[in-house]
């Protein structure tokens, strides 16, 4: 390619980077804890107006919470060093206003106007660790609870009337266990406006057919105005000639175990919706992108990269694939069109392999078979990992050789430059002008 034609697609690379960054991903590079660029989105994150109010700060710090800023700073100083710093972690943040909240954080190591520099990609999870800590409170609760034996005992009689209620159940629903004495379970399930009336006929009759029941879960007010969750087990009892005795059985709350699975599901809903936004905006890119882990097999690729490559195995054996194995489906699909490679597949294809394990981000042309020109450019992650893109240039490819072959049908003599050399010449012009 020439010198245009990479600037172009450099600067189309930045432009398909801005596109993504300021619509769905909050990106920040830090160069020695400054903040040297930001997009619109990390400015909406953090309460800013705009992206320059915040590489206008002059450092980091006012970006962490007060107590966050030893540990992100010695994170920098140890990637600056060389040393190993966690690429991925959770930070509490602070906003313009002073509020605070919590951020996962992506860091990258890459270089910003010749220098070492930190990409930090950063995803508000506060709604998910809020549900965490709520979640580890209800389960604290929970065990507090069983710790101190929240399960009480009852009997009932052949007419399936309360003979014996253990105190516990006062200490579990505020509520007298003599009031249960004499009645029936119909008769209380009556009295409970909560009482789901489809699950409670087929409970009764349960009992009236004295058949054992495990587990069955019912709510009930407490004094307090809550709703309780209790569970209760029961064995019939027969006589020695068959004769139904009642019930005896165990009960307990389950009102801290239900409360901290429903949070456990809000916050796996909320994990997984971060997950899918993730991956929205993968799919959200124009030109093929793909990831592989630290040890080259596959991770995560958009859907454009399939379209590149459509005779891809389906999702399910794609994933956990190393690159050589992709690279050799490329050779045996005819993809590539490359006289080195025809001639030297195995030679070929360790070149690739260098030059894919290097991942220093330097531009590969590829020529295809079916007429396409594409523009390859990988990069290693911190965690050791490549993550590649893949951009089809041939649309560019070709506007550039319309122009060279412009100028060159000119009968005068033409010479381009910029402020700095010359770029282009006709053969027709017999001197270079300076």
């Amino acid at each position: 390619m020439t010198e245009q034609a990479i600037g172009d697609t450099d600067r189309l690379e930045v432009s398909f980077r801005d596109f993504v960054a300021d619509d769905v991903v909050s990106i920040i590079v830090v160069q020695n804890h400054r903040p040297r660029f930001a997009n619109q989105a990390a400015a909406r994150l953090f309460g800013y107006d705009s992206p320059e109010e915040i590489t206008a700060l002059g450092s980091a710090e006012p970006l962490y919470a007060p107590h966050e800023n030893a540990r992100v700073r010695e994170y920098g100083e140890r990637r600056r060093a060389g040393r190993s710093a966690p690429h991925r972690y959770e930070v509490a943040c602070q906003r313009r206003d002073g509020s605070l909240f919590w951020c996962e954080s992506h860091v990258y190591w890459t270089t910003w106007q010749g220098a070492p520099a930190s990409a930090i990609v950063l995803i508000d999870i506060t709604g998910r660790k809020r549900a965490e800590l709520a979640y580890a409170r209800s389960e604290k609760r929970f065990r507090d609870f069983a710790e101190l034996g929240s399960d009480w005992l009852w009997e009932l009689d052949a007419d399936l009337r309360y003979t014996y209620v253990s105190p516990r159940y006062t200490g579990v629903t505020s509520r007298p266990a003599e009031l249960l004495l004499g009645r029936t379970r119909r008769e209380l399930s009556q009295r409970w406006p909560h009482a789901n009336k489809a699950e409670w006929t087929r409970f009764l009759a349960t009992l009236d057919a004295h058949r054992d029941f495990d587990d069955f879960v019912y709510t009930v007010p407490h004094e307090d105005g809550r709703l309780l969750t209790l569970s209760n087990t029961g064995r019939a009892l027969f006589d020695e000639r068959g004769e139904f005795l009642g019930y005896r059985g165990i009960g307990r709350d389950l009102t801290g175990q239900v409360a901290a699975e429903r949070l456990r599901d809000e916050a796996i809903s909320e994990a997984q919706r971060a997950r899918q936004q993730l991956v929205d905006s993968i799919e959200g890119i124009s030109d093929a992108f793909i990831l592989y882990d630290d040890e080259d097999r596959l991770v995560l690729c958009n859907e454009r990269y399939r379209e590149f490559y459509p005779y891809l195995p389906p999702s399910e054996e794609l994933s956990g694939l190393r690159f050589e194995d992709l690279a050799r489906l490329g050779i045996e699909n005819r993809v590539v069109d490359d006289p080195d490679l025809r001639a030297d597949p195995e030679g070929w294809l360790r070149q690739r392999l260098d030059a894919h394990r290097n991942a220093t981000g330097e531009p590969v042309v590829q020529h295809w078979n079916d007429g396409r020109v594409i523009l390859i450019r990988e990069w290693r992650t911190r965690d050791g990992g490549i993550v590649g893109i893949r951009s089809d240039i041939t649309a560019l490819q070709r506007a550039e050789q319309r122009l060279l072959d412009a100028i060159e049908s000119l009968d005068e003599g033409f010479v381009l430059w910029d402020a700095d050399e010359c770029m282009a010449l006709s053969p027709a012009s017999p001197v270079l002008l300076r």
